[in-house]
């Protein structure tokens, strides 16, 4: 098989180095491995871009929004954890993973009011309508604006009665008005370390590291930044020679940077 790398933009591709066939079987490999995390990843990284919105939509005071955003905040970590639970219940041959990962969501739930509220509000949504929420602000000693979203409590203890007993203790001993805000920063907490728990469980995150830098060293060769790099790999041919059918793969430059940055953080 012939491949080259190439520069790739549109509906244009200038291929201008023809590499070995050793060189193509690792660097497809080093795609394959980060594409792995990204893919792993990528259910996470959903959550997380609703909650930088929803903070983001508090901060402008765009109370417009923001049921619709938390809506599909609280919709969205359950995918989250059933994704993680059923990969690694299934891709391993031991149940050693999936126990690490339960064990996490223990830990959390057991920990923590914000999860074990956010975990049960969100059923608590499934069968009745958004609860009444106001936003406050005010400004702290050192000049911030402090933002409070509150739900009140015996809203939320008339309207549902299926309430886990644990949660139903814990939202008796709360205040009149629970400020939702902090919760949610906290269960963002919670859910990071659950899914560094789960990424941890199924991926060698040095070798993730190395690969990532391999692949970096190859960003040199694009020749500006409106094109993207590639690897051509030609797989059928005409009798005269000329290509039949090729398959490109852009080099995830963004996936290894990312992996880079966090990752030599972590180690």
């Amino acid at each position: 098989m012939l491949t080259r790398l190439a520069h790739v933009k549109s509906n244009e591709i200038n291929a201008f180095k023809e590499i070995s066939d050793k060189e193509n079987n690792k660097i497809i490999s080093n795609f394959n491995l980060v594409k792995s995390f990204y893919k792993l990843n990528t259910n996470y990284d959903t959550i997380y871009n609703i909650y930088q919105e929803i903070l983001n939509t508090i901060n402008n005071n765009d109370a417009f929004n923001l049921s619709r955003l938390l809506n599909e905040f609280f919709s969205a970590f359950k995918p989250f954890l059933e994704h993680w639970n059923k990969y690694l219940n299934n891709e391993f041959e031991t149940l050693d993973n999936f126990n690490i990962f339960n064990e996490a969501t223990n830990i959390e739930y057991d920990s923590f009011f914000a999860y074990r509220f956010i975990y049960n509000f969100r059923n608590y949504l499934q069968h009745c309508s958004f609860p009444r929420i106001s936003i406050t602000a005010k400004i702290s000693e050192n000049g911030e604006t402090q933002y409070s979203l509150f739900l009140d409590k015996n809203e939320l203890l008339t309207q549902y009665n299926r309430w886990q007993r644990i949660v139903k203790i814990d939202l008796i001993s709360q205040p009149g008005r629970i400020d939702l805000y902090p919760l949610i920063v906290t269960f963002m907490d919670c859910l990071h370390r659950i899914n560094s728990t789960a990424l941890n469980a199924c991926l060698n995150f040095k070798e993730l590291l190395l690969v990532s830098k391999e692949i970096m060293v190859y960003k040199k060769l694009i020749k500006s930044s409106e094109y993207d790099l590639a690897l051509l790999e030609y797989k059928e041919f005409y009798a005269s020679g000329t290509p039949k059918s090729f398959s490109i793969h852009v080099f995830p430059f963004e996936i290894a940077e990312h992996l880079i940055k966090n990752i030599s953080v972590v180690l």
